[in-house]
């Protein structure tokens, strides 16, 4: 028997396909954002087979697969891509953009590919040429050839998320006019590095700069580690890492460093510098905000990601829903045929409230992207702005990351033994993004970041305000206090419904409310904390350390409320741009959708805290479940305005044979019911039997 491959999931008569569908051209545009054609060509990139790891390949075959796809992917990318940041034009935000887009939209092709062209492109080379100056430039351009092939340094045993305590050490010898990088201990060994174990002839390393016996804290230089046969260069000690759970086409290993000499020019200048005398000079006199000048460079990493992960979930996504729309199961109670697997509640329970998150989260990621172009192709650097890009950076990339890796195990789950057979890239694709989680800043220690940043402005603000800010913070607490503990504005509702609540209900439907309640939540979380730091006063240390062990639950949980505000913003910013219509509508459905979804996880958190009645704590699970008849005949639609299809998810599960399967099926059941040779079941002679009974 043949199988047909159909390009796309047909509507068929029991999937209530609406009277108007979807505009998915309107909604892809709003998903890809402003470097929508860049996405789309890179999409057709990703979809070529060449590019995709074969199911059963070793470790070995895995990374020459990769490392050969390099410079094939940059040559079908054609001019933009990678980035060449020394060319002779000022590179402009939509350059950064465009850089960006490709580089997410990679995954789909293969994350190993993905990753290793951020290293080499994303990490190595760009690092030289925003640490670096003018003598770095054919070291740079060398990289961006593909000519040295360079990885990471960053990341010590001892350190990781602690940069500013990494134990590296690049000490000048004024005599020979040169560094001498050195590994002191085996908690300063470098881990992790992508490209370190095979590849990679050259690092950029982190280390402390110690010159005329002073530390000037952590800056970066390149130093070679192979030579031109592939051997360790005197000094340089490299170990693989080997196998990983995921990830397995990039080449992660460790390196350390015994008394490695490097030309005092290898120093990434930028934001310090040694002259041949020794003396350091820097145009920033805080060592503290030279440090995090630095650092702040390094942002787009996590911008990437937090892409990168939603590009996942939405592949993910598109391949469990296809394959529920397909997939049928069990007869229907009135007849009529097997039912689709999508159209189970349960399972419309499982996917659903997903697709909300990830158009929530990705809606935010592009205005963070944008908003990253434009501040970082400025020419004069806008400290305010850089703030807010990290900060917004901080607190999405935990959401974005956690989210893929959850929506990648439900897709998994939803595609029962299927999703478990490798070639259907679900099971194999939470692996590869598991790692997201922790490189690029490890997630709980970004969110930590995102909260010190939210409460730092907040108390910026009542500081510049005086005594008259602190009283109505005061009186603000008091305020929610009296609302928490007494029962009058309920009673009041519960008076206006007629005793039922019903009043509340139907307002939890409405966008204001929506927002309202996680606007609330967000910011009695960052007051609490402000009014229980203030014992601490001015001195600093002892502040963080109240935080560190006193209050870090609580400076997590409300970053994280602080980024549901940012989504939901986002979210309704987003439908703005929709013209008016179904389209718009289904977009305002997703919304409601995601902000009632997030309302109910915190339920607990908005009972114990008086803004919602029990009668509508009862009632939030329900008006979720609302949404989700009026979603479902739109799925197809939504899943083929992430932008991909068979071609990219080259999936056995959802190659278009289930249908046929199910169609050749359901002709042997009819024919075996028309022919007098075919099998009785017993219950059709019960049946018989109970009819003749009657007469």
């Amino acid at each position: 028997m043949t199988l047909r491959h159909r390009p796309q999931a047909e509507a068929r008569p029991d999937q209530a396909r609406p009277e108007r569908g979807l505009d998915v051209e309107a909604l892809r545009g709003l998903l890809d954002g402003r470097w929508r054609e860049r996405r789309e060509a890179t999409r057709e990139i990703a979809a070529r087979p060449e590019f995709r790891r074969p199911a059963a390949a070793s470790i070995a075959e895995h990374r020459a697969q990769t490392l050969a796809a390099l410079p094939l992917v940059a040559e079908l990318a054609g001019e933009g891509w990678p980035l060449d940041l020394s060319r002779e034009a000022p590179v402009g935000p939509d350059d950064l953009g465009t850089n960006l887009a490709h580089s997410q939209e990679l995954i789909a092709a293969d994350a190993s590919l993905q990753v290793k062209a951020g290293v080499q492109w994303g990490l190595y080379a760009e690092t030289i040429h925003r640490l670096g100056t003018e003598r770095h430039e054919e070291a740079y351009r060398s990289a961006h050839r593909l000519e040295t092939l360079g990885c990471f340094a960053m990341t010590e045993w001892g350190h990781g998320s602690d940069v500013a305590s990494l134990a590296t050490t690049a000490t000048f010898d004024g005599e020979a006019g040169e560094f001498v990088v050195d590994t002191p201990t085996a908690a300063a060994a470098k881990r992790f590095l992508g490209n370190a174990a095979e590849d990679a002839t050259s690092a950029v390393v982190f280390a402390k700069l110690v010159t005329r016996g002073i530390d000037h804290g952590v800056h970066a230089l390149i130093v070679p580690i192979r030579d031109e046969h592939g051997a360790p260069l005197p000094g340089v000690e490299i170990t693989d890492d080997g196998a990983k759970a995921g990830l397995n086409g990039v080449d992660n290993g460790q390196l350390s460093f015994n008394r490695v000499r490097v030309p005092r020019e290898n120093l990434l200048n930028q934001y310090g510098d040694v002259d041949e005398e020794g003396r350091y000079h820097s145009p920033i006199e805080s060592p503290g905000r030279r440090f995090f000048t630095m650092i702040a460079s390094l942002v787009q990493g996590r911008i990437m990601l937090s892409g990168s992960a939603l590009n996942a979930a939405q592949f993910g996504l598109g391949i469990a829903t296809t394959y529920a729309l397909e997939r049928r199961q069990f007869s229907k109670p009135r007849g009529g045929g097997e039912t689709a697997i999508m159209d189970y509640q349960a399972h419309q329970h499982r996917l659903l409230p997903l697709f909300a998150k990830t158009i929530a989260a990705t809606l935010a990621a592009r205005e963070l992207e944008e908003l990253f172009a434009e501040t970082f192709a400025a020419q004069e650097r806008d400290d305010d702005k850089v703030s807010r890009v990290e900060t917004a950076a901080a607190g999405l990339k935990p959401y974005a990351t956690w989210l893929a890796l959850d929506a990648l195990q439900e897709c998994r789950e939803a595609l029962g033994g299927a999703g478990f057979i490798a070639a259907n890239r679900v099971a194999q694709l939470r692996q590869d993004i598991d790692v997201f989680a922790t490189f690029e800043g490890d997630n709980t220690v970004l969110r930590q970041l995102a909260g010190k940043r939210i409460l730092e402005d907040h108390a910026r603000a009542l500081t510049g305000g005086g005594a008259a800010s602190v009283g109505a913070l005061v009186a603000s607490r008091a305020r929610a206090l009296l609302a928490r503990h007494t029962p009058i504005p309920r009673l009041a509702g519960l008076a206006a419904s007629g005793g039922k609540d019903l009043g509340g209900r139907a307002r939890l439907a409405e966008r204001e409310v929506q927002a309202g309640l996680l606007a609330r939540r967000a910011h009695e979380a960052t007051e609490s904390l402000v009014l229980a730091l203030r014992s601490a006063g001015r001195d600093k240390a002892l502040r963080n350390e109240k935080v560190a062990f006193e209050h870090q639950v609580e400076l997590l949980e409300a970053a994280e409320a602080h980024t549901h505000v940012a989504l939901e913003e986002a979210f309704a910013r987003g439908i703005e741009r929709l013209p008016e219509g179904e389209t718009r509508r289904v977009a305002e459905e997703l919304r409601s959708l995601f902000a009632l979804a997030t309302i109910e996880e915190h339920a607990g958190w908005y009972l114990s805290h008086g803004y919602l009645s029990p009668t509508q704590g009862r009632a939030l699970p329900g008006l979720v479940r609302e949404h989700y008849p009026r979603l479902r005949p739109h799925l197809s639609d939504i899943v083929a305005a992430f932008g991909y299809d068979r071609r990219h998810w080259a999936a056995p599960a959802v190659d278009g044979s289930e249908d046929e399967r199910h169609a050749e099926q359901e002709e042997h059941a009819a024919r075996s019911r028309a022919s007098a040779a075919g099998p009785v079941t017993e219950r059709e002679l019960r049946a018989a039997a109970r009819r003749a009974k009657r007469r």
